[in-house]
């Protein structure tokens, strides 16, 4: 993950924040679901490193905490404003209250669902390590690159998508309609580079 001071406009944000840090990753057991986490303090730095210090100018504000019983089981209400540099909106969480941490937890929750919601660790919660337990090894293996009738075909699919495309050096850069098709190009391995403001990916 890239933590930098950068831009708020469009995914300029979601694309410098959605990567996690495969150390800060672990794997959790609920009844029957099996899935991936993110460490929340490590979400908290980086956040820190591009909003600056917490509390100040990004954080939960106008917090509100209820106990609420639904039949036999008392869960923990939380509302919150998140502010940050570019804007604020309203949370809201819950949790069942099984110890005496329980408001320090919802409140780590809910922060670390409004950070999810600017983009950060959106590898994660859009499931990228779920399905196939999660293993350093495979996580950080690099992909191989694509061979020259891969990448003829890659140009052909965003021409069709409202890309336009053009290859420099060992790049091939997107502009056009990228917006409406940024999904697309992630999926094909394309990247944002924020300083040059343009979609690129590397080849062979």
């Amino acid at each position: 993950m890239v933590a930098k001071t950068i831009s708020y406009d469009g995914l300029e944000l979601w694309e410098n924040v959605e990567k996690s840090d495969t150390k800060y990753l672990k794997r959790v057991e609920y009844g029957k679901r099996n899935f991936t986490t993110i460490d929340a303090y490590y979400q908290i730095k980086v956040a820190t490193s591009i909003f600056g210090p917490y509390g100040k100018t990004w954080g939960l504000k106008d917090t509100r905490l209820d106990i609420v019983n639904v039949g036999e089981t008392s869960m923990a209400v939380y509302k919150a404003t998140f502010y940050y540099p570019a804007g604020e909106f309203e949370i809201y969480n819950a949790i069942k209250i099984n110890d005496d941490e329980f408001a320090k937890k919802v409140e780590t929750d809910t922060l670390t669902k409004a950070l999810s919601r600017l983009g950060f660790n959106a590898d994660v919660f859009l499931g990228m390590y779920d399905g196939n337990r999660y293993t350093q090894k495979s996580a950080n293996q690099p992909a191989k690159g694509p061979s020259e009738e891969d990448v003829e075909k890659l140009i052909e699919t965003l021409k069709k998508s409202g890309v336009e495309i053009k290859k420099q050096d060992k790049k091939i850069i997107a502009t056009g309609k990228t917006y409406q098709n940024s999904s697309l190009l992630k999926k094909l391995g394309f990247k944002w580079n924020a300083s040059e403001k343009v979609w690129a990916k590397e080849v062979a």
